[in-house]
């Protein structure tokens, strides 16, 4: 069985080979999320250590807050570590992290960079990667502004960058 890391690169991968090879698609971040997640991540479900049931996945799930802000908020893709698994407790408190939590900024051409978004979000995984100490996070970027579009991924654990690779 290959791991969650192994599982993640590759998809990631052939998601963005394929979306290479489909140039009039157009697709805004919720649309790409939906992409990946259905036709390249489900692919791994059963093969992973770890990702038994495509039930684990979740496209736009609550997690709890960090710095106490709230108590809770949206991310954009989670998989939790069992199948029937979300973060409430049985009174309604935001207190379960996933064991994988992905967040996704599509650069689209004639929009902002998003800069301070992409910063926003590496330094939220990593506020929360530091609290809850078993996730691991990872920051995902499809720039299609340039010429040729580029993918890149952070892996964050325990509140700091671990690896990152960029995609051709």
């Amino acid at each position: 069985m290959k791991s969650i890391d192994e599982a993640v690169f590759q998809s990631l991968k052939r998601f963005f080979e394929e979306w290479n090879d489909m140039p009039d698609l157009r697709l805004r971040e919720h649309e790409a999320i939906s992409r990946y997640v259905l036709g390249y991540l489900l692919q791994h479900v059963g093969t992973t250590l770890g990702l038994m049931q495509a039930t684990q996945i979740c496209i736009e799930g609550a997690v709890p807050g960090v710095n106490r802000r709230k108590s809770q908020v949206n991310r954009d893709l989670l998989i939790w570590p069992e199948d029937q698994f979300s973060t409430f407790d049985a009174d309604w408190k935001p207190i379960h992290a996933p064991w994988v939590l992905q967040e996704w900024k599509v650069i689209r051409p004639g929009k902002g960079l998003l800069t301070y978004a992409i910063q926003a979000d590496e330094q939220w995984l990593k506020d929360f990667t530091a609290h809850f100490e078993k996730t691991i996070g990872y920051t995902v970027v499809l720039n299609l502004r340039e010429v040729e579009p580029v993918l890149y991924a952070k892996r964050i654990v325990e509140g700091r960058v671990q690896s990152s690779f960029q995609l051709p």
